[in-house]
């Protein structure tokens, strides 16, 4: 196998050699059409929008292309098709509006960092994607973030505990991508530089695809040698012992050779009976085990239910919930209640059962508007209760009819005691005249 070029020290020459066998590895039914969709239909896409966005269509044939690429990740695609079309253009749009307008400038790493962390929030979508996202938005500066990629940009880091070179574990985090974007502009710095011709970040993603496939294909990939315990002499495995195939031929007790068995004259070795493992029982203890006298119980024969048949012979269809008629429950018998001598106690009635008493109900605190509980009202400070008037009792006459009021009687009584009044001054006046008459008569 030719020696890995490493990618801080490859020229320019070895680089656009491996480059030219990329069309190569792009085979298959889907593939070819997902590799032209991802290079050139999307990208111009994007360059014809006045306000550049990612439709979710477009973000679906990306995921496609990336499971056909490289890893297989059959859950990916189902949570990338829960994404919401406008919330898929609307983030593509805050996204891309952080990017400078100088295109033959790379985005600083903070920049990268900040647009990784927007593209995150949609459903499916990792630093890994994002990355996609952005490099078909500028296939010059911005790397994929693939597993052969990043394998060779960290190629001579020391080994993880999972492995190194092409079985480096990756954990696709925005950290990781984050090592592996500056060391790809550094070479693409190096490699333009020495050939004169500008080298994109594709470009460098096409390299290192045709690096990892050729030592993943039969006869170039890198095997773990298996290890052979050595010999404590000489150092090398010992050889196995060959079993020898020459047999020598059977004979008899006074020496002469024996006939070799056939089918027809060989006995038949007897089978040995397996042990059978003695079934538990509920609480877990072992059954008596059959002994050859007793010998093994014989299987019962299953007994065949007879059909239910009505007065004519004719079956009967089987109950059911609906048509089977409801089992009477049984009427439990109730213990009679003994006292301390055991002789039974009268049952008690309603005139001789001694009256519940009743739980007392907790009275609610009045609270204000705010819930507070108010303070409980005493003599002093509760308001007085208003008084209720009095209804008047009509007064009655004699005849009982309604008494007129009381101005109305005292003038009545007035007027009557000074009808009595006159009256006696009359009768006085009457009476001195006729004393008078009496006198003068007398004279």
């Amino acid at each position: 196998m030719a020696e890995q070029p490493a990618l801080e020290s490859i020229d320019a020459a070895t680089f656009a050699s491996l480059l030219t066998h990329y069309p190569a590895l792009i085979v298959g039914e889907k593939l070819p059409d997902l590799e032209e969709q991802r290079m050139e239909t999307i990208p111009e896409a994007l360059r014809q929008r006045e306000m550049a966005f990612i439709t979710r269509d477009e973000l679906i044939v990306l995921m496609d292309w990336k499971i056909s690429h490289g890893k297989k990740r059959p859950a990916l695609p189902k949570l990338i098709a829960k994404n919401d079309p406008m919330t898929v253009k609307s983030t593509s749009i805050e996204c891309f509006r952080l990017y400078h307008s100088d295109s033959t400038k790379p985005p600083t790493e903070d920049q990268i960092k900040h647009m990784i962390d927007i593209l995150a929030r949609l459903s499916g979508v990792g630093p890994a994607t994002a990355s996609l996202l952005l490099s078909v938005y500028d296939l010059t500066n911005v790397p994929f973030f693939s597993d052969e990629l990043y394998r060779w940009a960290m190629w001579n880091e020391p080994a993880t505990p999972k492995g190194s070179g092409w079985q480096r574990e990756i954990k696709y985090t925005a950290k990781d991508y984050l090592q592996l974007y500056p060391r790809v502009q550094e070479l693409r710095g190096r490699l333009s530089a020495e050939s004169g011709a500008p080298v994109s970040a594709l470009d460098v993603e096409k390299v290192a695809y045709v690096l990892g496939k050729r030592a993943s294909s039969p006869g170039t990939g890198e095997r773990p040698s298996r290890k052979r315990k050595a010999s404590p002499t000489d150092g090398t495995a010992p050889a196995k012992r060959q079993k020898s195939t020459a047999s020598s031929p059977p004979t008899d007790i006074t020496g002469v050779d024996v006939a070799a068995p056939t089918d027809a004259t060989t006995p038949a070795k007897p089978k040995k009976s397996r042990a059978k493992k003695p079934s538990t029982k509920a609480d877990g203890d072992e059954p008596p085990a059959l002994t050859d006298d007793a010998g093994p119980a014989k299987p019962k024969k299953s007994r065949v239910k007879k059909l239910p048949t009505g007065v004519d012979g004719d079956e009967l269809p089987p109950l059911t919930d609906a048509t089977a008629p409801a089992k009477l429950k049984k009427p439990r018998a109730k213990k009679t209640p003994t006292d301390a001598n055991g002789d039974g106690l009268t049952p008690l009635t309603d005139a001789t059962a001694p009256a519940k008493p009743k739980k007392p109900r907790a009275k609610k605190a009045p609270t204000d508007a705010n819930g507070d509980e108010l303070t409980p009202l005493t003599d002093a400070t509760a308001p007085a209760k208003p008084k209720k008037p009095r209804a008047k009792k009509t007064s009655t006459d004699d005849s009982g009819d309604p008494a007129p009021p009381a101005k109305k009687r005292i003038a009545s009584v007035t007027d009557t005691l000074d009808e009595v009044v006159a009256t006696k001054k009359v009768k006085e006046l009457a009476a001195t005249d006729s004393t008078k008459e009496t006198v003068a008569s007398g004279e």
